[in-house]
């Protein structure tokens, strides 16, 4: 027992450690800025041009939701691309990896400090997404125009955020170059994943699997009909329960096959 203990005490040491290593990456590669900035630029756009053309604001505060809310998909593929594609196979192609040997430390604890790291970042500048979102309508329209779904939508959107993460920790496991994964991660969510789910239906397969469908439900969680500027989109199909169990079960396949193609992966 005492054994068992000490060995999970050092795996939560290693995590701990490896998470303070990554945030500091983060700050120093300037990943979080970047995300932080995409999160705040599409807001800014929608409150400060119509105020400095002097344009009209959308008539009422959930038409001006909705038009922000109809880009957080295709935001939250970008948190994913710049967090989660290279996240493993950049410590190959850098060598960086080779630091795991002279300091030796589970490989599995390594990739649970990454994806926790960059998923609670992204999780942050959706916060900060949503927190502009939720500050322009108060101001511009008033509390009342904010649907009392609004917390429905950030839960559900951390969520898919998790789904997209791992999805982009998986390719960056499976592939050796870094530009490979990014390009294939985004190209697979906006494009390959959506054809395929419209093929599969013509032909009577059950798409449920793909979690591209559920990305609707950011928007439709806040019971507002919104355009889709990114993947998935279109009508919702299945039910809201079935997409937090398919979107839970799927983040956890990812992140158990990043895992083995991690370990298996050797450092040439």
């Amino acid at each position: 027992m005492s054994s068992i203990t000490k060995s999970v005490k050092q795996d939560a040491f290693e995590i701990r450690s490896n998470i303070r290593f990554e945030n500091l990456k983060n700050f120093r590669n300037g990943k979080i800025r970047l995300v932080f900035g995409i999160g705040m630029l599409i807001p800014a756009l929608f409150i400060f041009v119509p105020l400095l053309s002097g344009s009209d604001y959308p008539e009422n505060g959930i038409s001006f939701i909705s038009s922000l809310i109809g880009f957080a998909a295709l935001i939250f593929l970008l948190f994913a691309l710049f967090l989660g594609s290279d996240a493993i196979n950049r410590g190959h192609s850098d060598k960086t990896a080779l630091l795991v040997y002279p300091y030796p430390q589970k490989r599995t604890n390594l990739v649970i400090a990454k994806y926790i790291t960059q998923l609670l970042t992204s999780w942050f500048a959706i916060l900060v997404f949503y927190g502009i979102i939720a500050g322009a309508t108060l101001v511009i329209y008033g509390a009342d125009e904010i649907p009392t779904t609004f917390g429905t939508s950030i839960a559900f959107s951390f969520l898919y955020m998790s789904t997209l993460l791992a999805f982009a920790f998986f390719l960056s496991a499976v592939l050796d170059s870094t530009s490979a994964s990014s390009t294939l991660t985004f190209f697979a969510v906006m494009i390959l994943l959506p054809i395929s789910n419209l093929l599969l239906g013509a032909a009577g397969i059950d798409t449920a699997f793909l979690f591209t469908n559920y990305s609707s439900y950011i928007s439709s969680s806040l019971g507002i009909a919104s355009a889709s500027f990114g993947p998935g989109g279109g009508a919702v199909i299945y039910g809201f329960n079935d997409a937090v169990l398919l979107l839970a079960s799927t983040s956890i396949l990812f992140i158990f096959l990043t895992l083995y193609f991690s370990i298996k992966k050797e450092v040439n």
